[in-house]
């Protein structure tokens, strides 16, 4: 339960964050999605 709820948080912030960036801009939300992967590994390992 813990740990889901460590993962699920941040999931949802970066894609609430992603969302927002997108409908801001769209070069913006070009680089908030490449940087999105990298932010998505570093959580993995993390949780691993």
């Amino acid at each position: 339960m813990f740990a889901e709820t460590v993962i699920g948080a941040p999931h949802g912030i970066l894609v609430s964050r992603i969302t927002v960036y997108l409908s801001n801009a769209k070069n913006t939300g070009a680089v908030a999605l490449k940087i999105n992967p990298t932010i998505y590994c570093v959580s993995f390992k993390f949780a691993k």
